[in-house]
């Protein structure tokens, strides 16, 4: 490579620097994610996956109640786990969310109160914004019994 005054050098580590940076941001590993405050009453268990703000608000016409929170679609997605018609005295915890070999993954932990509980028919779900990727999404759920305070959807 020839050399101009020392610059070839100094370009060339910096090219190289974004190249690696850039492949290591498509890599496997955490993606940042937030908890979305929501109440959906979806009677079956599903999980689900929003794109787009039209999807996302025909959901939240049918299911929720108010305006639906704000989400950029440019930057994020919506993912969900619902449990459909439940307990009151179940509340998920989100243990991770991470890009592995080409799959989001969504580690989830399910915890059921041990004691006794209301019969009060509710709606347990889970609701996360993530960082956008262009992948399929899994839910892997772990389940607890534990006394953890859910805060149920009714």
């Amino acid at each position: 490579m020839p050399q101009t005054g020392g610059r070839a050098l100094p370009c060339a580590a910096l090219l190289l620097g974004a190249l690696l940076s850039a492949c290591a941001a498509d890599g496997d590993g955490p993606l940042r994610f937030s908890r979305i405050e929501a109440c959906f009453r979806v009677r079956e268990a599903s999980e689900r996956v929003f794109t787009t703000a039209q999807e996302w608000s025909a959901f939240h016409a049918l299911h929720g109640l108010g305006a639906p929170p704000a989400v950029d679609f440019n930057r994020s997605v919506v993912v969900a786990r619902f449990d459909g018609t439940g307990s009151a005295c179940t509340a998920f915890t989100v243990e991770g969310v991470a890009l592995r070999d080409g799959r989001v993954e969504v580690s989830l932990t399910r915890h059921v109160s041990p004691d006794p509980c209301v019969l009060v028919i509710a709606y347990p779900q889970i609701v996360l914004e993530i960082e956008r990727r262009e992948a399929p999404v899994s839910f892997a759920i772990a389940e607890a019994r534990d006394t953890r305070a859910a805060q149920p959807c009714l």
